[in-house]
């Protein structure tokens, strides 16, 4: 969980490959659900486990413009949030 540098957007994740977004000044007005996992071109097999693992933590970046995100199959996600897309996986 964090805030962005103006506290005007917490982050959250819960275990799957998505984080929430929530508009703290209007709490019920905005909340998004941000995809971090790989589509289904971007999935391999893993000693039996589909890869895109749930995200397990989540930060904003200095900036606020994007979120990194840890995953349980240990990449590192950068979402970008002014493109609404992932981008990058390390």
């Amino acid at each position: 969980m964090d805030v962005d540098v103006n506290e005007q957007f917490l982050i959250y994740s819960s275990m799957d490959t998505y984080i929430r977004l929530v508009d703290l000044a209007t709490l019920k007005a905005k909340q998004e659900i941000l995809n971090l996992g790989r589509t289904r071109n971007q999935r391999y097999e893993f000693q039996g486990y589909r890869g895109g693992g749930g995200i397990l933590s989540c930060k904003f970046s200095g900036d606020g413009k994007e979120i990194v995100g840890g995953d349980r199959d240990g990449e590192i996600v950068c979402y970008d949030l002014t493109q609404n897309k992932v981008s990058a996986r390390v």
